[in-house]
């Protein structure tokens, strides 16, 4: 048995909580690492260049990670 499945039960309420993680922590920590990485902060000029503001961006960030992780969670209830 692994440590996952001792530790939480069943990998339906792994993928649940993965889903959370993903809404919350995913989103979070992908926001930021867009802003720390030097590499990734010029990438923000060709949103800006097409007319795209970067709290557009964001948000649009925020609804993909939320859409995704509730169809995770619709998936491990039907599971």
């Amino acid at each position: 048995m692994t440590a996952a499945l001792a530790m939480f039960g069943s990998p339906i309420i792994l993928l649940r909580l993965f889903a959370v993680s993903f809404m919350t922590g995913g989103t979070i920590s992908s926001l930021l690492y867009r802003e720390i990485s030097p590499r990734l902060k010029n990438e923000y000029y060709f949103y800006y260049n097409q007319a795209i503001a970067k709290s557009t961006l964001v948000v649009t960030c925020v609804a993909i990670n939320i859409i995704i992780g509730v169809l995770l969670i619709l998936i491990s209830c039907h599971i």
